[in-house]
């Protein structure tokens, strides 16, 4: 943005982020990096979305969750997941999480611009 300020929008020629999953909501955004808080009840998903950029997923309760990958078969079961634990994608990634456990899930996505 100008005079330092953090800016949303996106940079002239650089496209708008695509829209995110279900149960997501934007926390931070600025020029160098956007950060997606998820939860996720028992049993609910984000459903298909896109990180365009590079993405460190950092879980904030223990839980355990599901990946699914379109085109990929499903991962067999699911993943147990500690908090602090996480998952770095250095490539854009196209995914859905799915939260298979008996409590709720907190996920914060930050993707570095």
């Amino acid at each position: 943005g100008k005079n330092g300020e953090p800016s949303s929008v996106p940079a002239p020629g650089q496209n708008p982020p695509p829209p995110l999953g279900k149960n997501q909501t934007v926390v931070l955004d600025n020029d160098r990096m956007r950060a997606i808080g998820t939860l996720l009840k028992p049993g609910e998903t984000t459903g298909i979305h896109s990180h365009p950029w590079h993405t460190l997923m950092v879980m904030v309760d223990a839980g355990t969750i599901r990946i699914e990958l379109p085109g990929e078969a499903p991962q067999k079961g699911s993943r147990e997941m500690k908090p602090g634990e996480f998952i770095w994608n250095d490539t854009p990634v196209t995914h859905a999480l799915t939260n298979t456990g008996n409590s709720p899930v907190q996920i914060i996505e930050v993707e570095v611009k």
